[in-house]
């Protein structure tokens, strides 16, 4: 056989790996709907989020993670949005604004995370929401949303996870105060009650599981998202003082 073909024969074997590790796209779906509406709304609610590019037609992991985006927001378009603009309570300050946006945080050959930010404006106020969402795309479970021990694989459940952070988060809190973040007056029992890190959480692109704070646990303008990141090795160091009292993945 001729050198030259041989050469090109292990070059095209090698890459092979490398083609089946291929990263999918990213792409958004964007739009506006305005109540009652576009000439004289009182409720606008402006929207985008993203789609995975289907490696292939057999990618059952993007298609399912594509219908999950598409079925929530759906539900928000025909739901939710139509019944908070048809609400008194919620107009009677004047005309309200909502934006939501979605940041694409990991995007790995196992993993596919985004954290979504709901910006509203009335009455003359801002009001943030966070929300988390990390699926499995290449493993047991791929197209899945990933439970907090989901992605990092170590303790024994998500609640044992939880319960090891919060004494972390308090005190990241509060660090965050001394850094220049205005502070709710929230004090210790109140903030275990409303910190949630079983849910608030989302991957960044090492798989590390990345831990947010709602914005309702500050006051003044909010400049966050204020996070802290625990690799799992750090969660399961952690979670070995703290007993296991349910079995979920």
């Amino acid at each position: 056989m001729d050198k030259r073909i041989a050469a090109a024969i292990i070059a095209c074997l090698l890459l092979l790996p490398v083609c089946g590790l291929a990263e999918r796209g990213v792409e958004y779906v964007e739009g506006v709907r305005c109540y009652p509406d576009e000439d004289n709304w009182t409720y606008r609610f402006e929207y985008s989020y993203p789609h995975l590019i289907a490696l292939n037609d057999q990618d059952a992991a993007a298609f399912m993670v594509n219908e999950t985006m598409d079925t929530v927001m759906r539900e928000m378009l025909e739901l939710v949005i139509p019944m908070f603009a048809h609400s008194d309570v919620m107009t009677e300050g004047g005309q309200v604004t909502v934006k939501q946006t979605y940041e694409v945080t990991a995007d790995t050959d196992r993993i596919f995370s985004v954290l979504m930010t709901r910006r509203e404006t009335r009455d003359g106020e801002e009001y943030v929401t966070l929300e988390g969402t990390t699926f499995d795309v290449g493993g047991e479970y791929a197209g899945e949303m990933l439970t907090l021990r989901g992605l990092v694989c170590v303790a024994d459940s998500s609640d044992q996870l939880g319960r090891a952070m919060l004494p972390v988060l308090w005190e990241r809190y509060l660090a965050l105060g001394g850094e220049g973040a205005e502070l709710n007056e929230t004090d210790e029992e109140a903030f275990m009650e409303l910190a949630a890190p079983t849910m608030d959480f989302y991957a960044d692109g090492e798989e590390n599981a990345v831990f947010f704070f709602q914005p309702s646990l500050f006051s003044g303008s909010y400049e966050g998202p204020y996070t802290i990141t625990m690799t799992p090795e750090e969660l399961e160091k952690l979670a070995e003082n703290v007993p296991a009292e349910a079995d979920e993945f």
